[in-house]
């Protein structure tokens, strides 16, 4: 089981030594994403996947982030992320397997659309140059968020915790850069639209994740998440589209290893 997208990282977990609890979810999964928001997060992480075997890290700027810089040059901050790819290429370790998460979130009232935009291209840029897929966080900006995937077809995107509706998904799932992946939200008793697109979903293009420690999937929403609740995850999505568990899992397992370029997790 693969969690393609989780936050273990100081501070997200109180009371709790942050190593051990790595250890301990990677004992009850094959490979684990731990995903960076903001500089700090990325040099963190870019640390942690050194020395966890089967912990592998993406790095990047989230938009709301992005919107607490908007006095920052992106290059900058995207300068300082590719030494740490640059560093992870000369040792060999290759542990960062994605840039993200990124992309669009235009829900709060001072969002600055230009702004996130501006940094959204960097990361994707970012991404290129180092032959990297996209993790993308895209909330209240489809539009726009579709519309920058289109015009970026040799990137591959992760759309991370899927919250799209059927219309949405019929623009995406024939593009060949673009895959899902399927949080806990999904879960939820009011997340009707979001069920309504599962079975749209191509299989081949699904995986799943946990967005630890947020979304945990029911009936635990509410409380803290773990990467071992991916399995609730794709439970639910396998009894919602009437596949077997097992198979489904061993599907979307390999999506993640071919998205993310891991060939030696166990499992």
């Amino acid at each position: 089981m693969i969690d393609t997208h989780a936050h273990l990282l100081k501070g997200k977990y109180e009371n709790t030594n942050v190593k051990d609890l790595i250890e301990k979810e990677l004992k009850n999964t094959d490979f684990i994403v731990n995903v960076a928001y903001d500089l700090e997060s990325s040099l963190e992480i870019s640390s942690q996947v050194k020395n966890h075997n089967n912990l592998y890290g993406a790095i990047g700027i989230h938009p709301s982030h992005a919107d607490k810089s908007i006095n920052i040059d992106p290059k900058t901050i995207m300068t300082k992320l590719g030494k740490l790819l640059v560093n992870e290429v000369a040792q060999g370790t290759q542990k960062i397997v994605a840039i993200g998460e990124t992309g669009l979130d235009f829900s709060k009232e001072d969002y600055n659309e230009e702004n996130q935009i501006k940094w959204f291209l960097e990361n994707i840029k970012l991404a290129n140059y180092f032959h990297l897929p996209v993790i993308v966080h895209t909330r209240d900006a489809w539009t726009p968020t579709i519309k920058i995937i289109k015009e970026n077809p040799a990137t591959n995107f992760l759309l991370h915790s899927w919250t799209g509706t059927n219309q949405n998904l019929s623009e995406l799932k024939e593009l060949e850069n673009v895959w899902f992946s399927i949080s806990g939200i999904a879960t939820f008793d009011n997340a009707k639209d979001i069920q309504a697109t599962l079975g749209n979903i191509p299989i081949d293009k699904l995986m799943f994740e946990t967005d630890s420690p947020f979304l945990a999937p029911a009936p635990n929403r509410g409380k803290v998440n773990y990467p071992t609740n991916v399995k609730d995850v794709l439970k639910f999505v396998a009894n919602a589209i009437m596949m077997n568990v097992d198979e489904l899992e061993s599907k979307t397992d390999a999506n993640a290893k071919t998205f993310f370029g891991i060939k030696d997790a166990k499992g």
